[in-house]
């Protein structure tokens, strides 16, 4: 759209500057014929050889006129070119995009989680073969809970019965962490990815990483495509993507989690009751300023998301402009009132 008005612009400047052309040499001929070249002189018509000679200036004036033209066009039709290749090329940057998330979508659609579930066996069932005062306990065979889907993650992060490093027997993600703090990341792993998300890991990763080194759009494109994969994601995707891409594979996810804001949408209410996540992580979540904290230096961030995480840098900018409204607004205000005061 940008570019047909431009294009149009350019026309209807060419064509002005034409018509200004011809006008004056119309208005102007005429006038410059009777002062200079008088009618009763008898070398009148030989005098009107000379003039038209003169009308070289005005050829010349039309042929730069013509080479302006042709230039005009040569760029109009460059960028017009330039503009077809990189919708071109933003066009098989889409296709690839929506054919990764479309295959990631089947992916979490076909993921199965079982889970072994014994029942608890009958009390004291009699035989009824034998009369005796023994009592006999009839068990039933261990059977499987089947999760499909996206409920795996809601399971994984909340419902679990997990055996922790105490002997206490807890309840998902959340419930190890908050009953051992001092729990790695390996062993979270250990305790509830048994491979079973190997694929969808190594998936949501090569997305992210694809838009992160694809030379098909623009740095300024890249967010938000990776905002729509984001919009993928559900509440507990991003908890368990939370807690796995912490401390794994010299964090590479970490850190195109961070560059993309992938956490701008994760459930404070959901994490884990103790600290860091009710102080550190709370704070990140709800930051007015968007400014990292103390003490985040380079050991730190390699086992702690740093604000990026959460926050985009605009969101922040435009915070910091709202607090310096703010606080002008608040000092104007404070001043008027002492004023008065002392006018009063």
């Amino acid at each position: 759209m940008k570019t047909l008005r431009n294009i149009i612009v350019t026309l209807l400047g060419i064509g002005i500057t034409f018509g200004l052309a011809i006008w004056l040499i119309l208005l102007v001929t005429p006038w410059i014929m009777a002062f200079f070249y008088k009618p009763d002189k008898e070398d009148y018509l030989s005098s009107l050889g000379t003039f038209g000679d003169s009308a070289g200036l005005m050829n010349a004036c039309f042929s730069l006129l013509a080479f302006a033209a042709v230039v005009i066009t040569f760029v109009i039709q460059n960028r017009k070119d330039n503009n077809n290749e990189k919708l071109a090329r933003k066009s098989q940057f889409e296709n690839v995009f929506f054919n990764m998330t479309s295959t990631f979508e089947e992916i979490v659609s076909h993921l199965v989680y079982k889970e072994p579930v014994k029942d608890i066996a009958n009390p004291l069932l009699q035989s009824s073969l034998y009369q005796s005062n023994e009592a006999t306990t009839a068990t039933v065979p261990e059977t499987e809970k089947i999760y499909q889907g996206r409920q795996i993650f809601r399971y994984l992060y909340l419902e679990k019965f997990v055996t922790g490093g105490n002997g206490q027997v807890v309840r998902g993600i959340k419930g190890l962490v908050e009953t051992s703090p001092g729990i790695s990341m390996n062993d979270i792993r250990e305790y509830f990815f048994d491979g079973t998300l190997d694929h969808y890991f190594r998936y949501a990763y090569r997305i992210v990483k694809y838009v992160k080194t694809s030379k098909l759009i623009d740095d300024d494109e890249r967010e938000g495509y990776a905002s729509i994969f984001r919009a993928q994601l559900s509440c507990f995707e991003l908890l368990i993507l939370f807690f796995n891409c912490l401390e794994m594979d010299e964090n590479k996810f970490k850190h195109l989690v961070e560059e993309f804001h992938l956490f701008n949408n994760i459930r404070e209410e959901y994490f884990p009751e103790i600290e860091p996540y009710t102080t550190i992580y709370s704070d990140k979540l709800n930051s007015e300023d968007g400014s990292e904290r103390d003490g985040f230096d380079e050991e730190t961030e390699k086992k702690e998301y740093s604000i990026s995480a959460f926050k985009k840098p605009q969101e922040r900018n435009i915070t910091q402009r709202i607090l310096c409204f703010k606080q002008i607004w608040e000092l104007r205000l404070s001043f008027s009132t002492r004023r008065r005061s002392v006018n009063d």
